[in-house]
């Protein structure tokens, strides 16, 4: 399910920005709508409850350092822990928790027909 969720938010960004290329740059309402989408996308990544109870400082589920690596970050921590960890239960739910901000993330970027909508 993460593959299949990073795959379509793949499409779609690659799509937000080919989109973007062609955008009336002289419509400040149009500018302003894909900025709120960027800045939606980053939003959709936070957690507010942080990685774990261990690390609640700790908000971006993507790019955050994970327990076994302070130093670099190589992307979704929580589920690089879990892994590590062997512990099949969390890995599954820490795949799962990843495609549903991978999901709610690709929402954002989707192309709009209507302010009023």
């Amino acid at each position: 399910p993460l593959r299949s969720a990073i795959d379509d938010f793949d499409k779609t960004a690659q799509d937000f920005v080919r989109r973007s290329k062609s955008m009336d740059t002289e419509n400040p309402y149009i500018i302003r709508a894909y900025n709120d989408q960027l800045l939606q996308l980053e939003r959709a990544f936070l957690n507010p409850l942080g990685q774990d109870s261990d690390h609640t400082d700790f908000k971006h589920f993507v790019y955050a350092p994970s327990k076994t690596n302070q130093y670099g970050v190589l992307g979704f921590p929580t589920v690089l822990d879990a892994i590590t960890s062997g512990n099949k239960t969390e890995i599954n739910n820490q795949i799962a928790i990843a495609t549903f901000f991978v999901r709610g993330a690709l929402s954002t970027l989707k192309e709009f027909d209507n302010f009023c909508s």
